[in-house]
């Protein structure tokens, strides 16, 4: 099979290439869409594989085009962005499928797979049977009477090019069509020594009957094969579709691991310096008001091209960063103040990613004061946009797998995990069971579901511990608004429990001896006390103050401690802090109305002081139920 690959990122082009050739494809890459026009007029493909954004042509161009001229190959087209638009657009201008970059290799080449299977129409199997002989294209593998037979590359793409049309009569030149690149320039001889070599390959293998059929003049092609007690005809049923799965895997293991992915993925790395400093150059001439239109257009090219091909050579946190670079330098002319520092930002943050993810062992990096919120889940548009939002609200934002967060040393303040399909919410106890004790916000794409399959997935969320549960859509400012919610309820559980000495308490009590007296109580635990008289300051001093637990009087004068306690529970900020009520009412009416209020205990006077103490540090504890402080 003959591919067209059109892509002008060279380190995306150079690995998808060998990945395909690995894969016993035969490639030509172009760099532009004129080429790729060129090449498909030219030479006949079996699949077009087309970047959108491309110089001299864009994809979508070279693609109405190619349907205009009446080919009819199929075409798979690459995108960064997965806007609903932009991929109607595509498959509206005559493309078959789409996949959204950073992709994954096995996703690709299984999307191929498809579109082939799809546009072939001269076989009905995807096993092709000659006698004994068997070709998998599924797995990419030959075997006669069972056993594997080890094709060269050229060899296997002949052999499947002569059994997938077993009428049609091959000229050499057609054979050179098929199996060479258009920059390759074999003789006719070498087709005649390929056929060669499949011969002997065969016949080492123990095949006893004559293949292929050589037609004096003309060309090659299969002879008609012969009947055999184990194959009565030309189909055969596919292997064990989990044994196909493993040999896939162990394909896709063996490419990774090959010294030529190694070599083209050092020289992607080589090549980052010179593809950071053209988006540096503009940063800084966007900060000193000199940006020119031709810088413009080659910092957004260049991180068009850092979108797609940073992902696919394993830098997730650098493609999210890459394309929201992309998007700011696609706005205005006249950026605002912020953007120009949002822009320089976030070249800063490519830079560090990059640095970071070269580290392949995670050294420790020097802590920033920023929270550090990690972001897990499939949805990159979400995480572009929460991305720009974390640096407003003065925080980092990293795009993390599930894979390796047991390999992971930053410090996190908490986690964001966007989920697709309920099934992904196993990576919410494997989350829990690595990190007990750092929030996780749920953010759910439910919002055309049933509302009780939705009630169902909260309980779910609820019971594998996650921290909040949120729909989409929902905008960035109001998912961070609950970010800084849960960050403030963690910092204030962690200090109480990690450090009694930081629990601080406040006390507001008109009987300044009793104020006196608790206070004396309560220092030797390493609590600090702050003590109120005057309930008219008491917003005042709360807020100053910022205290883990509140201890009221029932009766002052102007306010009542229970009013104070209404109006705690009424502010969204200090609504789940532990109060305690302290009054000498013995009344069950009474005690009925402090709860009723909000209060979480009670305490009579005359206050007996091993009770107080062990009620206020059973309510330093943290509290996993209230929330929302």
């Amino acid at each position: 099979m003959k591919i067209l690959l059109v892509e002008d990122d060279q380190s995306l082009g150079e690995m998808l290439s060998l990945s395909l050739t690995s894969n016993h494809y035969t490639v030509d890459l172009a760099a532009d869409g004129e080429v790729g026009i060129e090449l498909a007029c030219l030479w006949k493909y079996d699949l077009v594989i087309l970047d959108l954004h491309l110089p001299k042509l864009d994809g979508l161009s070279v693609c109405r085009q190619l349907r205009s001229k009446g080919l009819v190959v199929p075409i798979l087209i690459l995108t960064s962005q997965n806007s609903n638009q932009e991929v109607a657009t595509g498959l509206d201008a005559g493309a078959d499928d789409y996949l959204v970059k950073p992709f994954n290799l096995d996703e690709l080449l299984a999307r191929i797979r498809a579109l082939l299977r799809r546009g072939n129409t001269e076989t009905t199997s995807p096993v092709l049977v000659w006698g004994n002989l068997c070709l998998d294209p599924s797995i990419a593998q030959v075997t006669y009477l069972d056993r594997i037979v080890a094709a060269r590359p050229k060899e296997y793409v002949l052999l499947e090019l002569l059994l997938r049309c077993p009428h049609q009569i091959f000229s050499r030149d057609a054979i050179i069509d098929r199996l060479w690149t258009a920059d390759d320039c074999p003789t006719k001889h070498a087709v005649t020594n390929l056929i060669k070599d499949l011969r002997h390959r065969l016949n080492d293998a123990g095949m006893t009957e004559e293949l292929i059929e050589t037609v004096y003049g003309i060309g090659y092609r299969v002879k008609v094969p012969p009947q055999t007690a184990n194959h009565q005809s030309q189909t055969l049923v596919l292997k064990n579709t989990g044994d196909q799965e493993k040999q896939l895997d162990q394909t896709s293991s063996d490419f990774h691991n090959s010294p030529e992915f190694t070599k083209i993925r050092a020289r992607f790395k080589e090549s980052l310096e010179g593809r950071m400093k053209v988006l540096q150059e503009a940063g800084k001439s966007l900060q000193a008001g000199t940006l020119t239109d031709h810088e413009r257009k080659a910092a957004k090219d260049e991180a068009h091209r850092l979108a797609g091909s940073l992902g696919t050579f394993g830098y997730l946190q650098g493609s999210v960063l890459a394309k929201a670079i992309e998007r700011l330098f696609i706005g205005s002319n006249s950026p605002t103040a912020s953007e120009v520092v949002k822009i320089n930002q976030l070249i800063l943050d490519l830079g560090k990613s990059i640095d970071s993810s070269d580290r392949c062992d995670r050294e420790e990096v020097t802590a920033l004061p920023q929270p550090m919120v990690w972001f897990m889940g499939d949805d990159l548009n979400l995480a572009d946009a929460l991305y720009l939002e974390a640096i407003d609200q003065g925080m980092r934002l990293e795009l993390v797998e599930l894979a390796n967060i047991a390999q992971c040393k930053e410090q996190i303040s908490i986690v964001l995990l966007a989920l697709k399909q309920s099934e992904d919410l196993a990576q919410l106890s494997t989350l829990k069971q690595y990190f007990p004790t750092i929030p996780v916000l749920v953010i759910a794409d439910r919002s055309q579901d049933d509302p009780d399959e939705i009630l169902h997935e909260r309980v779910e969320v609820a019971r594998r511990g996650g921290d909040r549960y949120l729909l989409q859509p929902i905008n960035p400012s109001e998912i961070f608004a609950v970010v800084n919610q849960l960050i403030t309820e963690h910092r204030s559980r962690t200090d109480r429990v990690s450090d009694p000495k930081k629990s601080k308490i406040m006390i507001v009590d008109d009987d300044p001896l009793i104020l006196e007296f608790t206070a004396n109580l309560l220092q030797p635990w390493g609590l600090q006390v702050t003590c109120l008289e005057n309930p008219l300051e008491f917003w005042q001093v709360l807020t100053a103050t910022q205290p883990d637990l509140l201890i009221l009087d029932w009766e002052m004068p102007t306010f009542k401690g229970i009013e104070l306690c209404q109006v705690i529970r009424n502010d969204s900020q200090w609504m789940s802090l532990p109060i305690l009520m302290v009054t000498a009412h013995q009344d069950a009416d009474i005690i009925s109305q402090a709860f009723a209020a909000g209060c979480d205990d009670f305490v009579r006077k005359p206050i007996i002081e091993p009770e107080l103490i062990a009620r206020i540090l059973k309510h330093l504890q943290p509290n996993p139920i209230r929330k929302g402080r």
